[in-house]
């Protein structure tokens, strides 16, 4: 009866344990969202005038239940305007009419520890070791910071988080995951209404059906393992094309609908708009942020050096897409950042005992509980 009392209350502790104790990704959470709301970065996040403006056009919609297809703010009358991020405003909006700016803080806040939490959680998933993915995270996260503001683009760094992993976890053969291929014109449903970024999925989707499509084409049937694999690929090419096209259907599902799109293509094909708008123009490396890319930039060259054989076409052609978004305008450096080191974690080898590192990993994989994230998000509202 002893030995049942004590292995019940071993049974207990350790259940009360993976609760209480807050794992390395919590940890990351709990850390930036105190640092985002209660130091001097709290008013850096609103040191952008786009965000007056997003309030004032989701509390307009609110005042009076329409989305606006006129601007309501211009001394030109009737004069065409498209709230692209409408759903955000909404947001917003309702925040700083409820709790003032602090309100509006807090919710940018918490997406922007929210990403680069969960950055820390699929690194590890993806197969890097916990410390390398502390680092990379942390270099991710310095990058970001050139665009830490409230707005509405930091909901595309999770869509474009979500995303990646959709499409990642549906290429690396696990049929479950295939699964999860259904939520992305759902998501898409939601992107579309929250901010552009949203071509972002499609680039990605793109990228992840030309590499199945090229897998399909190159293997041959001659041997079982290539041929299980080209089936594999086969099935794969179109499951995605029949997710691309009603992610594609479901991005019209906007107020205005095709408008948007050619409004979208109108204002980033022109050319006065991409050569005079600071944050569409390339990083300037003497700044902190863009240095802290830079050094992300040479160490995905190094790893990429020592394990490009790793990665499949859909991850090699990510990297490129990565690199050229990031050194083509500033405001590309937090998702370009985020697609690197997803990439590269995995592939960069582990120096010293691994053993240490696989211990560490599987004791921060049983602390599930999150009740430290919860607790400081209500804290902080």
């Amino acid at each position: 009866m002893a030995n049942d009392s004590g292995s019940s209350s071993g049974v207990i502790t350790a259940a009360w344990a993976r609760v209480a104790i807050p794992s390395v990704a919590d940890l990351i959470f709990v850390a930036l969202l105190c640092a985002l709301v209660v130091t001097p970065l709290s008013t850096r996040l609103l040191g952008d005038a786009g965000i007056g403006w997003h309030i004032r056009a989701g509390q307009e919609i609110l005042a009076t239940h329409a989305i606006p297809h006129v601007d309501p703010f211009s001394t030109q009358i009737q004069k065409p305007w498209i709230a692209w991020e409408w759903l955000y405003d909404v947001i917003v909006g309702w925040l700083d009419s409820h709790s003032g700016l602090n309100g509006v803080v807090w919710f940018t806040a918490v997406l922007i520890a929210a990403v680069f939490a969960a950055l820390f959680h699929l690194l590890v998933q993806r197969g890097t070791n916990v410390v390398i993915a502390l680092l990379l995270t942390l270099l991710a996260m310095s990058a970001s910071t050139i665009h830490f503001l409230a707005r509405p683009h930091v909901v595309s760094w999770l869509f474009t988080l979500l995303w990646f992993w959709i499409l990642d976890s549906a290429e690396s053969a696990a049929h479950q995951s295939n699964r999860n291929l259904r939520l992305l014109p759902l998501l898409m449903l939601i992107w579309v209404n929250v901010h552009g970024g949203f071509l972002l999925g499609f680039a990605l989707l793109g990228i992840f059906w030309a590499g199945s499509l090229w897998t399909w084409l190159r293997l041959r049937e001659t041997r079982i393992e290539e041929a299980y694999r080209k089936i594999a690929a086969g099935k794969r090419v179109r499951a995605l094309t029949v997710v691309g096209l009603a992610s594609v259907a479901a991005s019209f599902v906007n107020p205005y609908g095709w408008h948007l799109h050619a409004h979208i293509y109108s204002y980033l094909s022109n050319r006065f708009f991409m050569e005079h708008i600071d944050e569409f123009q390339s990083p300037n490396f003497h700044g902190i942020a863009p240095k802290c890319f830079l050094l992300l930039l040479l160490t995905a060259i190094a790893a990429l050096a020592a394990g490009v054989r790793k990665l499949t076409l859909s991850g090699i052609l990510v990297v490129l897409f990565a690199v050229y978004a990031g050194l083509y305008a500033s405001r590309n450096i937090p998702v370009s950042s985020i697609l690197l080191v997803l990439l590269i974690g995995p592939i960069i080898p582990t120096f010293g005992r691994a053993g240490f590192f696989e211990r560490m990993q599987s004791v921060d994989s049983r602390l599930r509980g999150h009740f430290w994230p919860i607790a400081a998000t209500v804290a902080a509202f």
